[in-house]
């Protein structure tokens, strides 16, 4: 079996990819990729869940996601924001081995540093549930 953040990074940009339609979604952006984009960011160390053998594979994984868009309105990253939250939140998805869902922590949209756009970051909680 896969260990659970696999199987979350593998699901989730699949979800993503299949239903993000205003922009690409990438793990590892190209240097020079063109706005908007939306990033499968860090996955920070999983916690495990199960108290009840070593060999649980149950983890709690949290996750962040990016976008980036250009220009000066903030409503199409708000819209790519959205489109993130659909796809992931409270939806149930399997890989490898786990059934994984994502509950929603924060979303924030806020201008970049030079001002020619906006970065939103949604974050969230996901259980990664060994079968």
């Amino acid at each position: 079996m896969a260990n659970a953040i696999q199987a979350v990074e593998t699901a989730v940009f699949a979800a993503l990819s299949a239903a993000i339609t205003a922009a690409p979604v990438y793990q590892h952006p190209p240097e020079n990729a063109p706005w908007p984009l939306v990033i499968v960011g860090d996955i920070d160390g999983a916690t495990p869940i199960g108290f009840d053998d070593d060999d649980d594979d149950d983890r709690i994984v949290p996750l962040q996601i990016a976008v980036v868009t250009e220009g000066r309105e903030r409503a199409p990253c708000i819209a790519l924001v959205g489109q993130v939250v659909s796809a992931l939140r409270n939806n149930i998805l399997i890989e490898a081995g786990f059934t994984i869902r994502a509950l929603l922590e924060s979303e924030t949209v806020n201008n970049t540093d030079d001002g020619k756009g906006y970065v939103g970051i949604v974050q969230f909680r996901v259980f990664a549930l060994g079968d």
